[in-house]
């Protein structure tokens, strides 16, 4: 009879598990999301012209008129818009999700769950759409709103990504996963 070696392998057949997919965020919190981004880059800009041009009207002198260059209202709708930016870059950098999202309780994970990086959300998710929609509306205004509509309607799809998470192996999942 053979002597068994205890430091031998095991002979039992033992397969791989498959690498857990997290489970994709709703389509409501990806709504909430993008209306959140969406509220953030239209009501802070238009509250800071509004309240620069209070300003401007109660500091100006009586017989003053204004031209666009010298309109004290005009740089005060790029500051909040470059805020917004730089904190979104910052949230997307550290957390893998913009302000809206992070409010919305959702993040852009790799397909494997793990974080994206900055660099492939914004080189690969952001970027490619963008250049495409400049470059199709410059030929046709349609061509570009089609592939924008395109892009949005394939979240209806079962595994709910759309075109810019199909381009960059995205998959937007709940923050707690």
């Amino acid at each position: 009879m053979a002597e068994m070696n205890p430091f031998a392998p095991p002979d039992a057949a033992v397969e791989a598990a498959a690498p857990r997919t997290p489970d994709p965020a709703s389509r409501a919190s990806r709504l909430l999301a993008v209306l959140n981004d969406v509220g953030m880059f239209g009501i802070l800009p238009f509250a800071a012209v509004v309240a620069a041009g209070v300003a401007g009207y109660v500091l100006r002198a009586p017989n003053e008129t204004l031209t666009f260059s010298s309109d004290p209202r005009v740089p005060w709708f790029f500051v909040p818009i470059a805020v917004l930016l730089a904190l979104n870059a910052w949230t997307l950098a550290t957390r893998g999700a913009t302000l809206g999202k992070l409010m919305a309780g959702i993040r852009i994970a790799r397909r494997s769950g793990e974080r994206a990086g900055f660099f492939r959300i914004v080189g690969l998710r952001i970027l490619p759409l963008w250049i495409a929609f400049a470059v199709l509306s410059e030929v046709d205004l349609v061509l570009g709103a089609a592939l924008l509509l395109g892009d949005v309607l394939l979240v209806f799809r079962a595994d709910r990504r759309c075109l810019h998470d199909l381009i960059a192996g995205t998959v937007v999942v709940s923050r707690r996963v």
